[in-house]
């Protein structure tokens, strides 16, 4: 199941939608992710998208008030742009969908913000772990 993308959101937005300052890829995943939503009927600057803007070109993602697999390089390099807000994720808000209190980690470590956001991507969520448990108790009786 997914967490709702609204649960774990600031509701910061930027003054202006932070496009200008994408990627070349970050833009044309952007572009494949508005005709994808327009198809099925939705303005996504006024839904909770998450875009994968540094996802291969080949392989663009996005979902509505869902997001995708936090791996280490994905929270490192290129956390998920939220159309609605026209920013990407905070460090606080991908600690937070990890399942972690951003005050209790504290976000003023001495790691870099890619550091720490390699450390966040590294990171199992509580649900996660208890469903893999559930599944290794379930084959050993």
């Amino acid at each position: 199941a997914c967490t709702s993308l609204k649960s774990i959101l600031r509701t910061r937005k930027t003054a202006a939608t932070a496009t200008g300052k994408l990627s070349a890829t970050g833009k044309r995943n952007l572009a494949v992710a508005e005709a994808k939503w327009k198809k099925k009927g939705l303005n996504m600057w006024s839904e909770y998208i998450a875009v994968d803007i540094a996802a291969s070109p080949s392989r663009p993602n996005s979902m509505n008030n869902c997001l995708p697999c936090l791996t280490s390089c994905r929270a490192a390099w290129g956390p998920p742009f939220i159309t609605k807000l026209g920013r990407q994720l905070s460090t606080s808000e991908l600690l937070r969908a990890q399942g972690f209190d951003p005050e209790i980690v504290g976000c003023n470590s001495h790691l870099s913000k890619r550091q720490l956001g390699a450390a966040i991507g590294n990171a199992i969520t509580l649900p996660v772990l208890r469903q893999i448990l559930a599944k290794i108790f379930e084959a050993m009786s």
